[in-house]
């Protein structure tokens, strides 16, 4: 459940007239069905009576709008509070981060960010890639680090990308490196292809805790592989581990200056560099946003 679709459910049970609700909200009407459809789907319960003529609350419907103007009301109070900057009042900023190599990028930033906004509380999260794309989208965490998957640029205030998760900002381009303990004997090469990785046992996190950018690269590769020569992980921070006792490979994103001193990276050949960057919904959703987004660029230059 999240507070688009009790927007969505709001203005329909105010209107009952879906394409009212849909010019009230600024969205178009498809929009404000999937949504009714997938609070219901959640909620396992219908909450409109819809027919070609009318649109009518069903008791259900009725008894939840009380639960949904309570939600939405403490929502909003929760981001007044939080985002006012009034002197004595904390100001907290939800980042997301994949894993190490981000939280490692954070400190010099947020020490920068701290004397521009000395109410500011950051709060680092770091959950399945899903969740917080959702939660960027929910307003629930502020920017989110990541990979961009499309290549259609926008415009300003920052070079930026569409997602359907929001807006990308880059921060830099990374190129996708093999990462091995450094006694293995490919450790010394140059770059490295798929054929040379063949007879390796192969490191990997699942989808939802990978960005889909990294997973395309190694799924084939999983599939080459019979169950024994596979190590699933729960992180990035246990492939680290594994790769540095010796157990396999795995490819990584290699953020600029973020290299594990445990670990040998090697190029792999044939796989252009990623758009590595921050997501966010809006520069407004924080005030202390856009100062974020320019310190964490001038860190890369």
């Amino acid at each position: 459940m999240n507070t688009i679709q009790l927007e969505c459910f709001l203005a329909v049970s105010e209107n009952l007239n879906f394409a009212r609700a849909a010019e009230q909200l600024h969205i178009t009407q498809p929009a404000v069905t999937h949504q009714i459809h997938s609070l219901e789907t959640e909620l396992n319960t219908r909450l409109f009576v819809r027919t070609t003529r009318s649109v009518e609350l069903t008791p259900a419907g009725f008894a939840f709008i009380s639960d949904a103007s309570d939600i939405l009301g403490r929502t909003r109070a929760a981001k007044a509070r939080f985002s006012g900057g009034n002197p004595g009042q904390i100001s907290e900023f939800f980042i997301g981060c994949l894993g190490l190599p981000e939280q490692n990028l954070l400190p010099p930033v947020l020490r920068n960010l701290k004397k521009d906004f000395p109410q500011l509380h950051p709060i680092i999260r770091q959950a399945p890639l899903p969740l917080m794309q959702n939660q960027i989208l929910e307003e629930t965490i502020h920017v989110l680090f990541g990979f961009a998957e499309e290549t259609e640029r926008i415009g300003e205030p920052f070079p930026v990308f569409s997602k359907k998760t929001g807006i990308f900002a880059i921060l830099a381009k990374t190129p996708v490196s093999c990462i091995l303990s450094p006694e293995h004997p490919l450790a010394s090469r140059e770059s490295l292809s798929f054929h040379d990785l063949k007879e390796l046992s192969i490191l990997a996190c699942e989808p939802r805790h990978t960005p889909a950018v990294i997973f395309s690269a190694i799924a084939p590769l999983i599939g080459q592989r019979s169950l024994e020569n596979i190590y699933f992980c729960d992180n990035l921070s246990s492939i680290f581990i594994l790769a540095k006792a010796g157990l396999g490979f795995s490819l990584v994103p290699d953020i600029p200056g973020q290299r594990d001193p445990g670990l040998s990276y090697i190029p792999m050949e044939n796989i252009p560099p990623l758009q590595f960057g921050l997501y966010y919904k809006n520069l407004s959703t924080h005030p202390a946003l856009k100062r974020f987004i320019e310190l964490m660029q001038e860190e890369f230059k």
